[in-house]
């Protein structure tokens, strides 16, 4: 097949990643690299297995069968991949750092699992609020001054509050990551530059557009004009508003939407002061997310897909994918040769890589090593290349509680397996 048009049969799973090195002449035998995350409620919040890796599989010619057919394309290629992440706003800085919920050695732990592009998930990408956000301890910015008076020349200009937190945790986050890229932010500019002398609500004033710019010019790689720039205060969030006024506009417009945002969920919620207290939880959005960064280096360009791929500069391409189905990952390649895995995605295995016949089988974390390797023969052997020796019920017994063991290959019918592919 054509190593620019590849079609990939992919078992369904609840969001899987299927990593391809540079492609060879044809993809048949190209070795496929897997890593799945599934979770077990209705809601798809519970994670059961988060980013686990599992053992490669390799392209085989032919069109598949039982599965998704994706088609990639990457003749065909659209935007250029800068980078993805998250923000440190006040109080998330704050938890993280100063508020003492966290010890060093797991803060440390913690942007470690964040922002290394080897053992983490490699975020790389940061948008910082520039000043207070919604998600902020109280209402500030880096251009404050005393009621009643302005500063054009941003002479006061300072990010003062953000070096307590905000900024040596971004410094962390760059060290980790040198391809960590930073954007910044404004939820609001300066009471002062506004009509209503007032962070919420209010326009900017014409005569400050300049100070404005310049306000958020020399701080990060990127800068936006500012967060939500048409709506403020149109609803109340959970944590404020007057409950005689909310209860009024309720009454009046008591639709479209009950209850509170389900996706403003953050990546790792830490716990403070509770029965938790200095743990941190690492969320179904933090696994989620690292089925992109991880993989998705910066520079990469998203290629022709029918579901989500990208190419990365090094030539080795991403494909991602999302079961919305009620099937589960089968725990099988899609060819009757590799690994044998079970429950918790566990392979198959000769216990201490042993060869000799009686050797026993037990399941292991899968490493793609030679005693987890399984081949299916025509003749319904399951065989183990690195011993040649067949899967074997002992004693060829029959009863429950046998137990299976490689051994010297004959041709019994205790040898006779059927194995779905």
């Amino acid at each position: 097949m054509s190593p620019r048009r590849t079609s990939v049969l992919l078992a369904t799973a609840l969001l899987g990643l299927l990593l391809i090195g540079p492609a060879p002449a044809t993809a048949a035998g190209t070795t496929v690299n897997v890593w799945l995350t599934t979770t077990d409620d209705a809601r798809g919040v519970n994670v059961t297995r988060g980013l686990q890796q599992q053992t490669p599989i390799a392209f085989t010619a032919g069109t598949g069968s039982g599965g998704q057919t994706i088609t990639v394309n990457e003749n065909t290629t659209y935007q250029t991949f800068e980078g993805g992440g998250a923000s440190f706003t006040d109080t998330a800085a704050w938890l993280m750092n100063s508020s003492g919920a966290l010890s060093q050695t797991t803060r440390d732990d913690t942007m470690r699992r964040l922002f290394d592009p080897d053992t983490g998930i490699g975020l790389s990408f940061v948008r910082n609020p520039m000043g207070s956000s919604g998600l902020a301890r109280f209402g500030y910015t880096y251009g404050d001054v005393p009621a009643g008076q302005t500063d054009p020349g941003l002479a006061n200009f300072t990010i003062a509050h953000d070096l307590a937190d905000v900024v040596p945790l971004t410094k962390q986050a760059k060290q980790l990551n040198p391809a960590l890229k930073l954007m910044g932010t404004p939820w609001t500019a300066p009471a002062w530059m506004k009509d209503n002398d007032n962070l919420a609500q209010g326009w900017l004033e014409a005569q400050y557009y300049r100070a404005y710019a310049a306000y958020g010019a020399p701080t990060v790689d990127d800068a936006s004009i500012r967060n939500d720039p048409l709506f403020g205060g149109i609803a109340w969030h959970g944590y404020g508003g007057d409950v005689a006024q909310q209860t009024t506009v309720h009454n009046q417009y008591p639709w479209p939407h009950f209850g509170g945002c389900g996706t403003c969920t953050g990546l790792i919620p830490v716990h403070n002061g509770d029965s938790r207290h200095g743990q941190v939880d690492y969320t179904v959005e933090y696994y989620d997310m690292g089925h992109l960064t991880k993989f998705v280096r910066p520079g990469a360009v998203r290629i022709d897909s029918r579901n989500v791929a990208w190419r990365n500069p090094d030539g080795s391409k991403a494909l991602i994918a999302c079961n919305t189905t009620g099937s589960t990952w089968p725990g099988t390649p899609t060819s009757p040769t590799g690994p044998i895995t079970g429950i918790g995605g566990k392979c198959l295995d000769v216990k201490d890589r042993s060869t000799a016949d009686g050797a026993q089988l037990q399941l292991w974390d899968c490493g793609g090593t030679p005693n987890q390797q399984r081949v299916v023969s025509a003749a319904r052997d399951v065989v183990n290349p690195a011993a040649n020796k067949c899967l074997d019920a002992t004693g060829q017994s029959s009863a429950d509680g046998t137990r299976p063991q490689i051994w010297t290959c004959t041709g019994g019918s205790n040898q006779k397996w059927t194995v779905p592919v």
